[in-house]
């Protein structure tokens, strides 16, 4: 593929993308800052928050704050932090023409607010941001090279999601959308593979009635 049209569009969705991943992070960053002033406790619970191979905390509305807690969760793909990427992507996409609008739901969405809140809370495991560090210049980039995977992986959990589910999804990302940190308008602005089996590709929360 090659032209003019293509070259826009690839442009477009890298501003998609990143779009997404500045929003979760500015959101991410404020949440840290609020959460305590102590750097030992800001790293414990940003790499508790990020998650692991069994477990990833931020997906969920209802979470433990800490190893140490009750391990409950509840509200998959609900939490503040997830929605944020979704509120960004619907802000967005908001102007789209009814015409070039599909009736799908936003798969790929989801799974790259999933990679971008893991990738802003990795930037805190040491207690302080390191995200405009110019050491980790490189490691720092939402970029294919290093999410590629990671989103691959997201994918598995969210092709689980049910219909039900995605309009509780949805509803709550649509509220937020006024609050998104990245209120902007498209009109404004190598070969992966999936990581091994682990927390992120397995993710699910069985269908019920909305949490009160």
């Amino acid at each position: 593929l090659d032209g003019p049209i293509f070259v826009v569009a690839i442009q477009c969705w890298y501003e998609w993308r990143g779009n997404i991943g500045r929003a979760v992070l500015l959101f991410v960053n404020e949440y840290m800052q609020e959460y305590s002033d102590d750097i030992d406790a800001c790293a414990a619970h940003a790499t508790f928050m990020k998650g692991d191979a069994v477990k990833v905390p931020f997906a969920w509305k209802k979470h433990p704050l800490s190893a140490e807690e009750p391990q409950v969760f509840k509200g998959l793909f609900l939490s503040d932090f997830v929605l944020e990427g979704l509120a960004a992507h619907f802000n967005m996409t908001s102007t789209v023409c009814p015409e070039l609008q599909v009736d799908s739901e936003p798969c790929g969405t989801l799974a790259v607010a999933m990679v971008a809140a893991e990738r802003a809370f990795t930037f805190w495991v040491t207690g302080n941001s390191t995200a405009n560090d110019e050491k980790h210049k490189e490691e720092a980039k939402f970029s294919e090279d290093n999410w590629g995977p990671s989103t691959l992986s997201y994918i598995t959990s969210v092709s689980n999601v049910t219909p039900r589910q995605w309009v509780k999804i949805k509803e709550a990302a649509s509220e937020r959308m006024t609050a998104s940190k990245s209120s902007v308008s498209l009109q404004k602005t190598h070969t992966t593979t999936a990581s091994p089996l682990d927390a992120r590709g397995s993710l699910f929360e069985e269908d019920s009635e909305p949490e009160q």
